[in-house]
């Protein structure tokens, strides 16, 4: 836990007591219901599906549902590490206006009248966007994102906000705001970020289906280290109109894109099918109005497809990934083999020249907005390692990477990657620079056989383990943020758990490793003890705009499991 003291002890009092406030607010909304608990538990367990029929025959209505979800949320709350930041008032006002006004002629969308969980960066008007942040506490939002007020209009009911990891650019769950999260499989482990608290809650079942976004793998991350389905739209597909941008004033080329998480591929579908209607395009012009396919994702428009698959980078400068990540790729292109799809082999062009990329974009001023942002706040680990990578004077970042090498046999050079573009001259060459390797991506693709889809780790590894050292946290980044810089749809689907075999595994290549001299990788695939039964997975990428193809490969992969 992050110690606070002086005036930040005060600010963070001050939320807290607000929370606190709009606990006692729903905790007072729910009495005298005529539902007990246990009725109530019995419609948070149903299934996203199971709802909506229930809702369609009027066994069930919304203000019931809302309710279940609100006190099986509040159990969550209390009992700890329920990934929530603040529960939202005025969902029970909500829900009495919807059952009032809605017009019995229009047709109603997948999610009218289901509970849904928003991450806090989503913006929702009257809560605060902190990341994890105290000094970002009690500076309450105007207004409701573009995508809050389209899922509000077509029925969907958000009734909590749940908790970013700090600066929402960390893998580990330390958040001083609302409170420290791990993984719901493993209190030694971590849930991922940084949509962290999406993850945790509906690991646990407390909500149906969430939003979180997505600007270097914060959905595909956490996801995969608790088990769910998670989809990174490409950036044009959602609004992201409203929504709050920490990073605006830091990066270039890099836009977060928000999108559904769940439990089940069919529910982050059904998210999409919610928001790409008609009010979302006339709310926000710049989104094109396509709206959902869903002969694409039902596999009707074609039948076969040609898949490409990698299971680490061919620069061997790149960590590996385990065992138990190589193999879950393995039974994923398995079944869609047996589905009759083609599969082929694929090799990412240039990885060390797209993570370069990456970083610059991502520091395009050196790193001063973030170090400002950072600045008098307790920080986790992981932040830490951040700030100080950050704060290397420029003419110090070679020795740095030297340092780090033969202290941990890290051989990719992180630190001289952040370099501050001094001049509009320098901005305009780094954006030809991404567009240059997107065209190369591209051609790429082309050449493998204009494929449909990828399939490909989303992590080196399963749920980082919280003693992690940073150069294995900070190393397997390109997995995901490869598909922000080149704006490709990406989403990430579990194919099973870590077996006691993947393990054994791990700790045999140790051994080799460190019969050659890789101290690196020997030490990081010694980390794999006590992963046994944590949940694994795998991504999928499709072309921009394809998100239903993608939502389609997902499902099969999902279905066909045994």
């Amino acid at each position: 836990m992050l110690i606070v003291k002086g005036r930040p002890a005060e600010i963070l009092g001050s939320k807290h007591a607000s929370i606190k406030a709009n606990i006692s607010h729903i905790e007072e909304q729910l009495k005298g219901q005529p539902q007990s608990v246990d009725e109530l538990r019995k419609f948070s367990d149903l299934d996203l599906d199971e709802m909506r029929q229930k809702l369609d025959k009027n066994e069930i209505t919304p203000l019931q549902l809302l309710r279940a979800f609100q006190t099986k949320a509040l159990e969550l709350y209390h009992e700890g590490n329920s990934g929530i930041c603040e529960f939202i008032k005025e969902a029970h006002a909500q829900v009495n206006d919807l059952t009032i006004s809605w017009d019995p002629g229009r047709e109603k969308a997948p999610l009218y009248g289901i509970p849904i969980s928003v991450k806090e960066l989503v913006s929702c008007a009257g809560y605060d966007t902190t990341y994890g942040l105290i000094k970002l506490c009690n500076r309450p939002a105007a207004e409701d994102s573009v995508l809050l007020k389209v899922l509000k209009a077509e029925g969907a009911i958000p009734f909590v906000l749940t908790s970013t990891s700090q600066m929402a650019f960390s893998l580990g769950g330390e958040n001083v705001v609302f409170g420290d999260m791990h993984n719901p499989y493993s209190k030694n482990h971590q849930q991922g970020g940084s949509s962290a608290g999406e993850a945790v809650l509906l690991t646990k079942g407390g909500s149906p289906v969430g939003i979180g976004n997505d600007a270097a793998g914060s959905i595909r991350i956490p996801s995969v280290f608790c088990g769910l389905a998670g989809l990174k739209p490409c950036s044009r597909r959602l609004s992201d109109k409203g929504q709050s941008n920490l990073l605006k004033d830091m990066v270039v080329c890099i836009k977060p894109c928000m999108g559904p998480m769940g439990r089940k591929v069919e529910h982050l579908a059904q998210v999409m099918r919610t928001v790409l209607r008609p009010i979302m395009f006339e709310l926000d012009p710049i989104v094109p109005p396509l709206p959902f396919d869903n002969y694409t994702y039902l596999g009707i428009s074609k039948p076969k497809l040609r898949i490409g698959y990698y299971t680490k980078f061919s620069d061997p400068r790149f960590i590996k990934p385990v065992p138990g990540v190589r193999n879950a790729v393995e039974r994923a292109l398995n079944i869609l083999r047996s589905r009759g799809h083609d599969i082929v082999e694929f090799d990412p062009p240039e990885p060390h020249q797209a993570l370069e990329i990456y970083i610059r974009c991502l520091t395009a001023d050196g790193g001063k907005n973030m170090l400002h942002v950072l600045k008098n706040e307790p920080l986790g680990e992981q932040c830490r390692g951040i700030q100080t990578l950050l704060r290397i004077p420029d003419p110090l970042r070679g020795i740095a990477d030297m340092i780090v090498r033969r202290t941990t046999g890290q051989s990719l050079s992180l630190a001289r990657m952040v370099t501050r573009s001094r001049s509009a001259e320098s901005v305009i060459k780094l954006m030809n620079t991404v567009q240059d390797y997107c065209d190369i991506f591209r051609n790429t693709w082309l050449k493998a056989g204009d494929l449909d889809a990828l399939v490909c780790p989303v992590w080196a590894c399963p749920a980082i383990s919280k003693t992690m050292p940073f150069c294995y946290v900070s190393a397997p980044i390109l997995f995901t943020c490869l598909y922000n810089i080149l704006d490709y749809p990406a989403g990430t689907v579990p194919v099973g758990r870590i077996s006691e075999e993947d393990v054994s595994a791990a700790m045999t290549e140790a051994e080799e490793f460190g019969k050659l001299g890789d101290a690196y990788h020997k030490n990081f695939f010694e980390t794999q003890k006590g992963t046994e039964k944590l949940p694994v997975g795998v991504q999928v990428v499709g072309k921009p705009f394809q998100e239903e193809l993608v939502l389609r490969v997902m499902r099969e992969i999902e279905r066909d499991q045994t």
